[in-house]
């Protein structure tokens, strides 16, 4: 079998080709390119640039990750949570603080909380940019790009919630966090469909949020919210969520403003799901509102995606 390396493209990963071409049995990368807007076309012209770069490397494509079309009415007319590439610096520093934090250390934990802190200010700044909606940008289908994606649309739907800036503060930072905890997961997850495997798989994904509360647990800098936040993002209105099987009432706002936001990405990019596209991650949320899924937090996330 053919090893890989996912690869952003020079202009956005630290990690060069050269450095790639000197693993051991590594010979094709799986890329992307970052720096289309939203709602462009790929040019043969880029495609074929990318080509050139990897193979002058000794490399080849193996694979690209996703590809930007225009449907027959044209391109959207909606301005993006925050614009691609700047999402891509915050996804590339939440890797690097991840990948860094050693458990129950502070100090990644206290940037991280800094950086969602920022990307709150960010989307805030851009609310009446967004107030009809916000074109949906794919930055990757990992960990670290699903904190961003979840820490700025729970941010925008905090605030179409009249939520206090304090509350909102308490929601970003709860959400860049939320799923730090599996990286100490020892099963895959990404495009894994959790719930069709055996019990002590599902078991062992399901522990991600005790150890990412865990990690959490002691630091008194963070706000009760915010650590409720990561433990408790999978709890089900209808009380067949996890670990607490909490139900209704018992589940905070702010929790299931996260909830909602979490499972729309993740169906997206396959963090605990199988990956599916957009117009069958919709529909979920809609069969599932008011059920599963905070019925206000639902309709307004549907309502500035669709």
């Amino acid at each position: 079998m053919e090893m890989t390396f996912r690869w952003y493209g020079s202009k956005f990963d630290t990690v060069t080709l050269k450095q790639i071409r000197q693993i051991p049995g590594v010979r094709g990368v799986i890329t992307t390119l970052y720096d289309t807007q939203p709602g462009e076309v790929w040019t043969r012209e880029a495609i074929r640039a990318m080509k050139e770069e990897v193979e002058a490397a000794g490399l080849h494509i193996a694979g690209i990750e996703s590809v930007n079309i225009e449907d027959e009415e044209g391109t959207s007319d909606k301005s993006p949570l925050i614009n691609r590439e700047t999402m891509t610096g915050y996804r590339r520093e939440v890797m690097e603080l991840i990948d860094m934090h050693i458990y129950k250390q502070s100090r990644e934990l206290m940037e991280l909380s800094d950086l969602a802190k920022k990307i709150m200010k960010d989307v805030l700044s851009r609310k009446d940019e967004l107030k009809y909606g916000f074109a949906y940008v794919n930055i990757g289908d990992d960990m670290y790009a699903h904190s961003v994606n979840v820490c700025a649309m729970s941010v925008l739907v905090a605030d179409f919630m009249e939520m206090s800036n304090e509350q909102i503060e308490d929601i970003a930072v709860g959400a860049i966090l939320h799923d730090i905890g599996l990286r100490y997961v020892t099963i895959p997850y990404e495009n894994v469909e959790i719930s069709t495997l055996n019990n002590r798989e599902q078991f062992d994904y399901k522990k991600h949020v005790i150890h990412g509360y865990s990690t959490v647990q002691e630091e008194n800098w963070l706000s009760d919210i915010s650590k409720t936040i990561i433990l408790s993002h999978h709890e089900l209105l209808d009380g067949n969520g996890y670990p607490f099987r909490s139900k209704g009432s018992r589940i905070k706002p702010e929790v299931r403003i996260v909830a909602v936001c979490d499972i729309f990405d993740s169906m997206l990019h396959g963090i605990g799901h199988e990956k599916k596209d957009i117009n069958y991650t919709i529909s979920y949320l809609e069969e599932n509102c008011g059920t599963l899924y905070d019925e206000k937090v639902t309709n307004i996330l549907l309502g500035l995606i669709k």
